[in-house]
């Protein structure tokens, strides 16, 4: 909708604040969309809404709120109006893009007064993507470039090659970057990013306007094809089987594996067993270890393997580990990640 903005409202903890939700959704400026969740599962979510303005509600402002609010202004544009009590923590923040409003004694500024700084916040935000007349996304000046000179790939290459990525804290900006980093062709790529239901489809609908690929979250027995991202869905693993000469989806049960649904290991065990000769795995932004077994699966099968390093994570996690067990055969910075791709896809590079 022509002249809305789009705002989050983030509340971690216990703390609620009904009335201020209530008010920004029922203003017909405002597209609203509300999080009260984990701290970790709002910088997902917040990532895949992508909203101008986040009201980042914590009357009680902790280690855990500090570093979720630290980690939304290194991965996002997206202004930020912290409503909190004046404690030291809050008062580190030094961002351009933060405001402060105090929690004085625990007593919350009216909501007028916070949909107002949300608006003038939002009229200051130039860094926000627009809507072209055919609905697809015109990048800003602060996105990645496409990484196209000179990166044509033979259509052998496109038809007969695969790339699984998994990914999770950060991953979801992440994954963005990387795809708009790329040629306009490439071959057929599977992603497990660690997301609730509903967020899935969100954000695969998002990149399937940004993208020059079809984006889609993943369905059951579909046949991956050049120029295709299949994003596993938030409930359920996603897998992939050979048939003949061609590849398909294969979506899994919901039993968590290393904690997640969908997981990383799945997916990466699916490709090693199925076609990992062919097969490229990469693995991003994330806390824990999932993936990381997978990937060395992988790699002990043909697969070619790259890890995000440390400077370019959000969390080192998932990479670190998966480095540890040997499953990674080259380590690169995010924006360094498509040159090895290419390499690879070239033949310049074995797995």
């Amino acid at each position: 909708m022509q002249g809305t903005i789009k705002v989050a409202l983030a509340e971690p903890g216990a703390a609620r604040a009904y009335s201020l939700a209530e008010t920004l959704g029922a203003d017909h400026t405002i597209v609203f969309q509300r999080f009260s969740v984990s701290p970790d599962e709002i910088v997902r979510g917040v990532q895949t809404f992508r909203p101008q303005v986040i009201v980042f509600y914590a009357p009680i402002f902790g280690d855990k709120e500090h570093n979720c609010v630290t980690k939304i202004l290194r991965n996002m544009s997206a202004r930020i109006l912290l409503v909190s009590e004046p404690t030291e923590l809050a008062r580190l923040l030094r961002d351009p893009k933060l405001e402060q409003l105090s929690l004085a004694g625990h007593a919350a500024p009216p909501t007028s007064q916070i949909v107002s700084r949300v608006k003038r916040l939002a009229a200051t935000d130039s860094e926000a993507p627009q809507i072209n007349s055919d609905n697809k996304f015109r990048m800003s000046q602060f996105a990645p470039k496409p990484f196209i000179t000179g990166a044509q790939l033979s259509p052998s290459v496109l038809t007969t090659k695969l790339i699984a990525i998994g990914a999770s804290t950060g991953g979801t900006e992440a994954l963005a970057k990387l795809f708009h980093l790329l040629p306009p062709h490439m071959p057929g790529i599977v992603v497990v990013q660690h997301m609730p239901p509903v967020f899935t489809q969100l954000y695969a609908e998002r990149l399937n306007k940004e993208l020059p690929y079809s984006v889609s979250e993943a369905k059951d027995n579909v046949q991956i094809l050049p120029n295709t991202i299949h994003i596993a869905p938030g409930d359920r693993h996603l897998l992939i089987k050979k048939k003949g000469s061609a590849l398909y989806t294969v979506l899994g049960n919901t039993t968590k594996v290393n904690g997640h649904c969908p997981s990383v290991d799945v997916l990466f065990n699916s490709v090693a067993d199925e076609y990992a000769w062919q097969s490229m795995g990469i693995i991003l932004t994330g806390m824990g270890a999932d993936g990381a077994a997978g990937m060395l699966r992988m790699k002990s099968k043909g697969s070619y393997t790259i890890g995000q390093d440390e400077a370019s994570c959000v969390v080192y996690g998932m990479p670190r580990k998966a480095y540890e067990y040997g499953g990674v055969a080259q380590q690169a910075a995010l924006t360094s990640i498509p040159q090895h791709m290419l390499a690879y896809l070239r033949n310049e590079v074995k797995g």
